[in-house]
């Protein structure tokens, strides 16, 4: 009677005849914008701010402790950011002159003396942060079978890898111009920082060896970014979607 009861046992043990690793190749579309940051003596900012999308893609290595308990870390690229859109404006000099802050006439500015009226199209900036990240989470299936579903929670370094400023506007003659800049001051930006991530995903086993994976998740860095005009804590909404080979 006892070896029938270990026999049973056995075949409904969570570590029975599992491959414990598997890889896989990982994209997720981000909508990504902050939580407002306003710290001492900041300026005021007139200037329409919304999301940035973004797709971050990457490897993931995954390793199970039991059927129902793993980790999955990896490397992923991803950029994190948001569009600033300033609106068209008019303004006019006090005399038609134009001058330098100290009051000095200065032929070199455009239209130096020509015009009172100065307009500045409306532009849209997308500012976008570049990053490496190395994520660590843990899951659990809750169901655990050929279809799975589990909640996952976590933490990412991110590394900052450099920074793209893409302005688009309409010049005076109604022609669509852009600019791309990559500069930035590395005072204002850590080079790494940690978000905290959290989701739920569900899986699929095609066969022993193979399975997809479809998991929304929340992350959001711990530590907020003052880099003109962006002021606060960057956050993703997204769904990781991969194809995973176990062995």
């Amino acid at each position: 009677m006892l070896p029938s009861v270990n026999g049973l046992l056995a075949q409904h043990s969570d570590t029975l005849n599992i491959k414990k690793w598997a890889i896989g190749i990982m994209a997720s579309p981000d909508v990504c914008y902050r939580i407002p940051y306003s710290p001492a003596n900041s300026p005021v900012l007139l200037n329409k701010q919304t999301y940035h999308t973004n797709l971050c893609i990457g490897v993931t290595v995954n390793y199970n402790f039991t059927k129902r308990i793993g980790i999955e870390t990896g490397l992923l690229f991803s950029s994190k950011g948001q569009v600033v859109i300033s609106p068209a404006t008019n303004w006019q000099t006090p005399d038609g002159i134009w001058q330098t802050p100290d009051g000095i006439y200065d032929p070199s500015i455009p239209n130096s003396g020509n015009s009172s009226i100065v307009y500045s199209p409306e532009k849209r900036i997308n500012i976008k942060y570049n990053y490496l990240e190395i994520p660590l989470k843990c899951h659990i299936n809750i169901i655990n079978r050929r279809f799975k579903l589990f909640p996952s929670i976590g933490a990412s370094a991110n590394i900052f890898i450099g920074k793209t400023v893409k302005e688009t506007y309409k010049d005076d003659q109604g022609k669509e111009q852009k600019k791309v800049g990559h500069d930035y001051d590395t005072k204002n930006i850590p080079v790494v920082d940690v978000a905290l991530i959290a989701g739920i995903g569900l899986s699929y086993d095609i066969s022993k060896s193979l399975y997809i994976k479809l998991e929304p998740n929340y992350r959001q860095f711990i530590r907020p970014l003052v880099d003109s005009p962006i002021s606060g804590y960057f956050y993703a909404i997204g769904c990781n979607g991969g194809l995973y080979l176990r062995f």
